[in-house]
């Protein structure tokens, strides 16, 4: 059985932003080496690796995919500060691209996205607050409060949507196995995600909760790996309703 590059899933449960199809695929800063070396062993693998792309919601055009891969193909061919500027140089555009593809909220239920309320350079602006947080020395405006209010109602939307995303839900051998793995691959990845709002405070609700798949690795002698998972999973469970 072939396995396919995690870099161009056929199949996903969960839609990235970071694909370069994504409508949410926003360009990094130029000095994010560890970002622009993801996105640059992308692009090669694509390249060698062309799929028919699956349309859907959340991604954008071949034209417009076949752009994104030529421009940051270019800029992936230079080195150093050559490369790190021409990456700069695409972030603008990337910015108000995100703004004009991603699907529309419902204005009802969620206020519009903060950064793309704004327009140029303060667009830009926003939209790395975002990625990276606000630095004083870097951004003449700060949008901090208008981001956590934004991520703050979203989540509340999504809870009240899907109760699960504010409960959890019982997760099976199998489930929690899918979990932790996914869990012991984000630790290896360097840098932090910038959280907002809601999210942010739910950080440390999320790390506890990580704990719980160290008990895949201890427990009573003689207890099944699976077992073990299954346990895991009981934990989990009832550390959310000891958070709701």
């Amino acid at each position: 059985m072939v396995e396919m590059s995690p870099a161009n899933k056929t199949v996903k449960r969960c839609h990235s932003g970071k694909d370069i199809n994504s409508v949410y695929f926003f360009v990094p800063r130029g000095e994010d080496n560890t970002r622009v070396e993801e996105i640059c062993r992308k692009v090669s693998w694509l390249a060698d690796n062309p799929t028919p792309a699956i349309p859907s919601n959340f991604t954008v055009s071949a034209e417009i995919v076949q752009r994104r891969m030529a421009q940051l193909g270019e800029c992936c061919s230079y080195e150093s500060a050559d490369r790190a500027e021409c990456i700069d140089s695409l972030r603008q555009n990337s910015a108000d691209e995100v703004c004009e593809s991603c699907p529309k909220l419902n204005r009802h239920l969620l206020p519009e996205y903060p950064c793309c309320a704004e327009t140029g350079s303060n667009r830009l602006m926003c939209m790395d607050q975002k990625e990276y947080g606000y630095d004083e020395d870097r951004h003449t405006v700060d949008y901090s409060a208008q981001l956590d209010a934004f991520y703050t109602q979203k989540f509340l939307l999504k809870s009240i949507i899907d109760p699960t995303k504010a409960t959890g839900r019982w997760m099976n051998a199998t489930a929690t196995k899918t979990y932790c793995d996914w869990k012991q691959k984000m630790s290896l990845k360097k840098g932090k995600k910038v959280m907002w709002g809601y999210y942010k405070n739910m950080s440390e609700v999320w790390e506890e909760k990580g704990k719980c798949c160290l008990l895949s690795t201890v427990g009573p002698a003689g207890l099944s790996e699976w077992s073990l998972q299954e346990e895991s999973g009981r934990h989990l469970h009832l550390f959310w309703q000891a958070q709701a």
